[in-house]
């Protein structure tokens, strides 16, 4: 079933589709909602009274319940320098920044009596307006992290059209781009590569999968050792692979708005290794 609202400014409805103000109620702010199955597709229109930001969010289910705009809990913010540096306070490194071009931070704050459940991961496509600008080697990421907590890199895409980047999860968050100003590829496949091993320490993880998993991962670095960048890519994507096929028989993979702290560990570990592929792909000569 295909729900849209055309309306530019209504409150949340219960159960329907429909556009409404972000935060500060500008009359120029609006965020508009479109669900088709699995899918949803987010509008937003952010402005300062002189400048207007507009993004294209969207949100890719594999398995998803109760999937309605109220319980999705979508709202969005244009964050003055203030709110900025707050921003900044709250990323991993001291070299990154919010995107200043582009200083819109979205929410998804699904309610808990909604009942909102996924299976797997989401994946999170996050496509700015023609604010910031793509460029080779450019240093934007993508960030997530719990509201007013630690934000994380999830970048697995940084592409062209404007700037369209994309990432994955088992939980949701906070969501905004972040520029690096030290790309240090090498770092951040060290960095990935502990993450992941740590998230595999987790004692939900069947042996058999855990097993499975570290393998994958030892064999992405040691190719990555021995500067074989595209072998190492090539064996990430064999670990993302086995993390989707164990989903739900090795690995927990069911999130709920109900449960408080709930994550899908799929997703988690799914989130995690996009940034490992991301620098091991720029290592090889990706754009």
């Amino acid at each position: 079933m295909r729900i849209q609202c055309p309306l530019a400014r209504t409150f949340w409805l219960l159960g329907f589709c429909c556009a409404f103000p972000a935060f500060g109620g500008d009359p120029g702010n609006s965020i508009v909602v479109t669900i088709d199955g699995d899918e949803v597709e987010v509008d937003i229109s952010l402005t300062d009274g002189v400048e207007t930001y507009q993004l294209d969010f969207d949100l890719h289910f594999d398995d998803v319940d109760n999937l309605t705009e109220a319980c999705l809990g979508i709202s969005a913010e244009l964050l003055d320098a203030g709110q900025q540096a707050a921003i900044n306070a709250r990323l991993p490194r001291a070299s990154q920044t919010i995107a200043t071009e582009f200083p819109v931070v979205v929410r998804v704050e699904p309610p808990a009596a909604c009942g909102l459940a996924f299976r797997g991961d989401v994946d999170i496509d996050f496509h700015t307006d023609e604010h910031v600008v793509f460029t080779p080697g450019s240093g934007y990421r993508f960030f997530k992290g719990p509201v007013d907590g630690a934000l994380k890199d999830i970048t697995g895409i940084v592409g062209a059209g404007s700037i369209r980047t994309r990432g994955r999860s088992g939980r949701f968050s906070e969501f905004l781009l972040g520029f690096e100003a030290n790309q240090d590829y090498h770092q951040q496949v060290a960095e990935s590569l502990f993450e992941l091993r740590n998230l595999l320490e987790d004692p939900t993880i069947a042996a058999a999968a855990g097993t499975v998993l570290a393998l994958d991962l030892d064999l992405a670095e040691a190719a990555y050792q021995t500067g074989n960048f595209n072998a190492a890519a090539t064996h990430v994507l064999e670990f993302e692979a086995h993390v989707d096929s164990l989903g739900g028989v090795g690995i927990p993979n069911s999130w709920q708005a109900s449960v408080a702290g709930s994550a899908a560990l799929e997703g988690e570990i799914l989130g995690s290794s996009g940034p490992l592929a991301f620098a091991l792909a720029r290592l090889g000569g990706a754009p």
